[in-house]
């Protein structure tokens, strides 16, 4: 009875010891569209991306936007030009918060002149 008595008296003790060391770390909230645009690729941006994909991810259908030129998501990233770098370097580029970062990739490479509206902006 003893023993029982110690072990409940320890695992009491233990339970709220335990959760104390628990502490969730507040994190940045997930960015979508425009906000997700100017986070990770910067002002400059801005209007390219707006003119490629008007900050859309997907279709109204709920499919990843794809252009007739190959050009996925709201990146507007050329699957024959780039998909196989994306997919090798572990971005899935029907995600969006993966397809901005990889498009700045593609921006740190190419520079703004991968994207064909950088003419018209």
């Amino acid at each position: 009875m003893k023993i029982l008595t110690l072990s409940l008296i320890g695992l009491f003790l233990l339970v709220p010891f335990a959760r104390a060391q628990t502490v969730e770390s507040p994190t940045k909230p997930l960015l979508h569209g425009k906000e997700l645009v100017l986070d990770v690729l910067g002002k400059k941006m801005l209007p390219v991306i707006s003119c490629e994909s008007n900050f859309q991810q997907y279709t109204p259908q709920g499919e990843v936007l794809m252009s007739k030129t190959g050009d996925k998501g709201i990146g507007q990233i050329n699957i024959a030009t780039w998909g196989k770098i994306a997919q090798r370097m572990g971005y899935n580029l029907d995600d969006e918060q993966d397809n901005i970062r990889f498009a700045k990739y593609v921006l740190d490479t190419q520079g703004i002149t991968a994207w064909s509206c950088y003419r018209k902006v």
